[in-house]
């Protein structure tokens, strides 16, 4: 239960090019410009680290997730049963298309890593196309975000359980970043 979220703030303050714009708050997603990404990453041909990547660290730690979901059906579902039940389906169903989402990110950057430069162009409209926000890698990005819906209403299922010390407090702690993570998605990358 440590573990997990440690890992995914990594996650996610890798996102970050400077430590400034982690105080940028959105309200919604707002992709960076595909023309510094993908010349950025041609550029770089892959000389950094698979396990540098963010999307890879967040797709090895995928497993994770599952675990920490049962250790919060356990702790709720004396309390709250079927809420408890439906949130771990949930939380599941999520993770598996987040899996979808840290696979795609990484064969995107990966990938172009690989691109000649002299097909850099080519290179951004494609990556311009595949990461456009409609059809599967819209649906995809939204059906993953199932898996921080399904943690939000775990930890709420935690409120008022008896033998939880500071129950409220691991509720929302668990809660909160879950609905800032809406504003600030790193799942469209």
């Amino acid at each position: 239960m440590i573990l997990f979220p440690l890992l995914f703030i990594a996650v996610f303050l890798m996102h970050f090019q400077h430590p400034s714009d982690f105080f940028h708050f959105r309200l919604h997603y707002a992709p960076r410009d595909p023309v510094k990404v993908v010349t950025s990453l041609i550029r770089a041909e892959n000389r950094w680290p698979l396990l540098a990547d963010p999307h890879m660290l967040g797709y090895l730690g995928l497993p994770l997730l599952p675990l920490c979901a049962y250790a919060l059906y356990m702790l709720g579902r004396a309390k709250r049963p079927l809420l408890s039940g439906a949130a771990l389906f949930i939380t599941i169903s999520g993770t598996i298309f987040l899996g979808g989402i840290f696979a795609m990110w990484t064969a995107f950057y990966r990938g172009l890593g690989n691109v000649d430069p002299q097909y850099t162009e080519g290179a951004i409209a494609t990556f311009q196309g595949m990461t456009a926000p409609h059809g599967a890698f819209l649906l995809t990005t939204t059906l993953g975000k199932l898996a921080i819906v399904g943690f939000a209403l775990q930890a709420l299922t935690l409120l008022g359980v008896s033998g939880i010390r500071d129950g409220q407090w691991l509720a929302w702690s668990w809660a909160a970043p879950c609905s800032c993570f809406f504003g600030t998605s790193t799942i469209g990358c």
